[in-house]
């Protein structure tokens, strides 16, 4: 077996099939790219873990003739795909004998696409599945062999999701490949209207304190950590980092952010969120009352786009 990934997320997948009945013969993984504040190339977590462990490790930003060249001459049976982050084409989805099966994190045809858990959030979603699919050209389209469907804790961040995911789908994978193996498991075309999760810019990460709490409570939600949630106010633009519902009601305007009971909050259209840590423009992150202790100013508003 061939594995493809790239992030943290696909790891879990990576290890369970490394102690279960599937070799894993090989890792195709993104090109060493720069990371953090000093942007030192640094190798994917899921090349990491080849390394570690003396597994053949091929480099890919977008697999070409010798990418293909290399994997085939492993002989791979089958290919585990989980956030590789680049399409196959025609030619390396025909490399493996039995193809590629994918990972991937919406009840498709829902959400295909690079950000299905954080477009989610973002539209409200309270449960998210977990799919393994037959890989084929056109994006997340191939038909499906397993759904399994998950609640989602109404204070969950698209991080702290995508990890929980990762793991459970990780048992899935291996349990299809176990069914496959056996010859006791057919895919199903997919059905429904299919809808697209782009990648979240860093634009659509801006907060709008216009709308109602919820929404922007999900829209927090769905940006943190990545590509993380920011206002523009009048003392510059401070991002959000960790941020909750305030439970109890708080007489603050919208779009003002101002002490209250102790606690610095956002309000919002029909509610307001308590902001617990942030970073200021040019800062690390810290906790919100030492920011808002910082600025010596009873409030601060944000500035609308």
């Amino acid at each position: 077996m061939i594995f493809a990934g790239t992030p943290e997320v696909a790891l879990p997948s990576l290890m369970a099939l490394d102690t279960s009945v599937h070799e894993v013969v090989g890792i195709l993984t993104r090109h060493d790219a720069p990371v953090g504040r000093s942007q030192t190339l640094s190798r994917s977590p899921v090349a990491q873990w080849g390394d570690e462990h003396a597994v053949p490790v091929m480099t890919a930003n977008r697999p070409d003739e010798q990418t293909r060249q290399a994997i085939a001459e492993l002989t791979p049976e089958i290919g585990v795909i989980v956030a590789y982050g680049a399409l196959l084409d025609a030619e390396m989805l025909t490399v493996p004998t039995r193809g590629w099966i994918n990972l991937h994190f919406s009840d498709l045809p829902k959400y295909r696409g690079a950000a299905p858990v954080q477009r989610a959030l973002l539209a409200g979603e309270s449960d998210i599945a977990t799919t393994v699919f037959q890989l084929v050209e056109t994006m997340d389209a191939g038909p499906v062999f397993d759904v399994e469907h998950h609640p989602v804790a109404p204070d969950a961040t698209s991080g702290e999701v995508l990890d929980s995911l990762a793991h459970l789908g990780a048992h899935q994978v291996v349990r299809v490949l176990n069914d496959i193996a056996s010859g006791g498991l057919e895919a199903r075309e997919q059905t429904g209207t299919p809808t697209f999760a782009p990648k979240i810019t860093t634009q659509e990460a801006r907060l709008d304190p216009r709308e109602d709490v919820v929404t922007v409570l999900n829209h927090f939600r769905a940006v943190t950590p990545e590509p993380g949630a920011w206002l523009e106010t009048t003392v510059g633009r401070v991002k959000v980092s960790s941020a909750t519902a305030l439970e109890t009601p708080a007489d603050i305007p919208s779009g003002v952010i101002a002490e209250w009971d102790g606690t610095i909050v956002l309000g919002c259209r029909g509610g307001a969120l308590v902001l617990e840590r942030v970073i200021p423009a040019g800062k690390r992150d810290m906790l919100a009352s030492d920011w808002f202790r910082g600025i010596r100013t009873p409030q601060v508003s944000v500035v609308h786009s």
